[in-house]
């Protein structure tokens, strides 16, 4: 994703340094909130009886949402040290976080991780890690689903930001990649049902924190479109 990152720093001609460094920390602070979230809300019981296993980051145990907030926040603190704009920067990095989701969504198929429920249907799939559990039905890929819906997602900033009206006001990409993002995640958590801790509503803490941010890109947009930033 850097690679892909550095390219559109210096199609956009952003300082493409910078980007760079911008990137690596938001990915560091990224990483460490996904873990800390899957700690802290998912299986704390289990890390508090186990707390060296917190450092096993091979053994996977990540929440994207935790992350995306740790690796933002990082970011816009970045950003703000720097006195630069923030919007233009999250313009630029909507694409690559939407690309990234999608293949990252890929390796949990891969894993059997992030599963969905039962279903006798044409799009059920045996995940082998559950057949050795002694599991056997068939459940939704709802990993696939968020992969395939988060790349559609990608290809619509794709679309949207060759647009000069799309371009000129600093925001609306990223705030599109919010609502996008927000409805995408709120399907796949619908149908999902792997362990993710206590619910509320019936659903777990992704489907609201989704919900929130897709609110949040509503208002974003709103917001923008306002003649203050016309």
């Amino acid at each position: 994703m850097l690679f892909y990152l550095r390219w559109r720093a210096r199609k956009y001609q952003f300082p493409v340094i910078k980007t760079l460094d911008l990137g690596i920390i938001v990915t560091i602070f990224g990483f460490i909130g996904a873990r800390l979230f899957h700690v802290f809300y998912e299986y704390p019981s289990y890390y508090q009886k186990n707390p060296l296993a917190i450092f096993k980051i091979w053994e996977g145990g990540y929440v994207f949402l935790g992350g995306l907030i740790a690796g933002i926040l990082s970011g816009l603190i970045l950003i703000q040290w720097r006195k630069e704009k923030p919007l233009r920067y999250l313009d630029l990095f909507a694409p690559v976080i939407a690309l990234g989701y999608s293949i990252g969504r890929l390796a949990c198929f891969f894993q059997g991780c992030c599963y969905g429920k039962p279903t006798t249907s044409i799009f059920g799939l045996h995940f082998i890690n559950l057949i050795h559990t002694g599991e056997s039905f068939a459940r939704f890929p709802t990993q696939l689903f968020a992969s395939i819906g988060e790349f559609i997602v990608y290809l619509i900033l794709i679309s949207l930001e060759k647009k000069e009206s799309i371009r000129k006001i600093k925001g609306q990409i990223f705030f599109y990649w919010m609502i996008g993002h927000g409805i995408n995640r709120m399907f796949m958590e619908i149908y999902r049902d792997d362990p993710r801790g206590p619910l509320w509503l019936g659903m777990g803490i992704s489907f609201w924190i989704a919900f929130a941010v897709l609110l949040s890109g509503g208002a974003g947009l709103k917001l923008l479109r306002r003649p203050l930033y016309l």
